[in-house]
């Protein structure tokens, strides 16, 4: 079954837990009413950083822009994090030729099957 080949193919890989952080922030967006914004000079920002460091230094930066966003004090900041934050795993996933879209669609497909909460308490 799907599951059963998401389960043992896909869940919890890099590919699965970048489509994770996105769709979070997409429901993020879609909670507080806001379009993420993007930066075109950004994304160059991005892949050079990129050459020189390794999956452990990315996360970290990405959970440094994170952090940005408990800062926000308004839409539009919020919005320029979300954004930054969403670019910055575009930018990532197609340096390591990783098809974001597919995943998070894979992601979907297979949450959609799950109980509400994924049949947790929280």
């Amino acid at each position: 079954t799907y599951n059963f080949r998401f389960r043992n193919y896909v869940k919890d890989s890099v590919e699965d837990e970048m489509a994770d952080v996105c769709i979070r922030l997409f429901d993020l967006c879609g909670a507080r009413l806001i379009q993420p914004s993007v930066s075109p000079s950004m994304q160059q920002d991005f892949q050079m950083m990129f050459k020189d460091n390794s999956l452990c230094e990315r996360c970290f930066y990405l959970s440094a822009i994170l952090c940005h966003a408990d800062a926000a004090s308004d839409a539009q900041e919020l919005s320029d994090v979300i954004g930054s934050a969403l670019q910055f795993i575009s930018c990532m996933a197609e340096d390591m030729n990783i098809d974001l879209i597919r995943h998070i669609e894979l992601k979907m497909q297979y949450n959609e099957s799950r109980p509400n909460k994924h049949g947790k308490r929280y």
